[in-house]
This record gives C-alpha cells, structure tokens and sequence, in this order.
C-alpha cells in the first residue's frame, strides 16, 4: 500500500494511549523528540543529553528512565495491535532507534498487544530489528531497492 500521497507506513500518526488514557499520536509518546523532553523533564537525563542517553539510563535500570520504556511499549503495542486489527498480516516488525526502551517490557507489550486481538489473531508474529540505526535504515533501503528495480 503506497497511499494517495505515497506516505503509507507513516507509523508516527497512529493513534495510541498516552499514560493518562488520553488518546494521543504515536509519536507523542515514543517519537524521539517526546522521548528527549519527557526524559529531560522527569530527571531520567540531564539537560543536555540526548537519547543514547536515555536508552543507555534504560540498560542501567534508572527508574525514570524505566518507566518511559513502560509508557513507550504500551503506546507500541495500542497502535501495533490497530494496525493488526486493519490490516491481518502475518507478522509485525517493531524497530527503530528508541527500540531499546521497549526491552525489558516485552512481557507488557505482548500482553497489551494480545488483549486487542481476537482469537483468529493471536498467533501473530512479532519481529524487533536491532536498535542499531544502520541495521533499519538499510532494510528499509533494500525494500526502496526491490520496488524500484521492480518497476512499482
């Protein structure tokens, strides 16, 4: 599905729930810019680091910085399980460089995801790419590849 402007895919519009239960876009919560302020202001970081910060508070357990990967697996898993929902594929791909957060909450995110689906579902797959920028963006540079040279 390319879409009417050929920004199908654009995963950082997809509605999700903020940790008050407001609905929100994906990107308020998990998009890197939200990550950095929510960080800065809750102390997980100081104020002038960046996101390998965070993910590498997020390895060392700072609380702070754990609870925003809580916050972040679960808007994953709303806005992964409408997409499910929409679409019925086989698998999901999760990934994209603040994946990291999301380790260590996969139990929460699979239970979330699982609770939207119906039992026809529940057999879904679910993939996560490395949290190495390189590694997504050159998949990603291989699907760009393979739809040119297959003329779509």
């Amino acid at each position: 599905v390319e879409g009417r402007a050929h920004l199908a895919g654009l995963t950082e519009t997809l509605p999700t729930a903020g940790p008050d239960g407001r609905h929100v876009r994906l990107a308020d919560i998990a998009g890197g810019p939200a990550l950095i302020a929510r960080a800065r202001d809750c102390g997980a970081i100081g104020p002038d680091d960046e996101l390998v910060d965070l993910l590498t508070a997020h390895r060392n357990a700072v609380p702070a910085a754990l609870e925003i990967g809580e916050e972040v697996a679960q808007a994953l898993a709303v806005s992964a399980g409408t997409l499910v929902g929409l679409l019925d594929p086989q698998a999901i791909i999760v990934g994209g460089e603040a994946i990291g957060l999301v380790d260590g909450h996969r139990e929460r995110f699979d239970a979330l995801l699982h609770q939207q689906l119906p039992p026809m579902q529940q057999d879904i797959a679910v993939r996560r790419l490395p949290e190495d920028f390189d590694e997504w963006t050159r998949g990603a540079a291989v699907t760009a590849i393979q739809r040119f040279a297959g003329g779509r």
